[in-house]
């Protein structure tokens, strides 16, 4: 994830590992849809806790005036 080095100082870790779970799933995937996301990045655990994850993640407050 080191093209991810430019948010890094702008992100907490857990945000990060956010943003870069969501750029490699769209660019693996081409598709913005959450479930789509979730069988492009095969995590080791079940599909519904990293989509919940996902989620939870995706309401943080400020997250996307961060990356704006």
């Amino acid at each position: 994830m080191s093209f991810l080095g430019r948010f890094s100082p702008h992100f907490s870790k857990p945000a990060l590992r956010f943003v870069g779970d969501m750029i490699f799933g769209i660019l693996a995937d081409g598709d913005v849809k959450l479930s789509r996301i979730v069988r492009a990045l095969r995590e080791k655990i079940s599909p519904k806790k990293v989509e919940d994850r996902l989620g939870r993640m995706l309401s943080t407050e400020g997250l996307d005036a961060a990356l704006q």
